[in-house]
């Protein structure tokens, strides 16, 4: 897990530095901070998965699994449709 953990943060670096359009493909959960500063992550299943944009100056981040964001103390968007 700890070698999962450091190709998120390379890529992280990576979008900082030249900036990304697409989501990494390891890291499909989008942590997101509300302009209340409610820190919500977002999966490919919530319908405002795709309007959400990352933005690490913001302390946003990307995630490999919802655990992760949880313990980043992030909680799932509402819409996120349930399986």
């Amino acid at each position: 897990m700890k070698v999962a953990w450091l190709v998120g943060l390379v890529l992280m670096v990576v979008c900082a530095v030249v900036g990304c359009v697409s989501v990494p493909q390891y890291l499909p959960i989008k942590g997101n901070v509300s302009r209340n500063g409610k820190k919500i992550y977002h999966l490919p299943t919530c319908s405002s998965y795709k309007l959400t944009a990352v933005d690490s100056d913001r302390g946003e981040q990307y995630f490999m699994t919802e655990n992760e964001a949880r313990v980043a103390g992030f909680v799932k968007a509402r819409n996120c449709r349930q399986w």
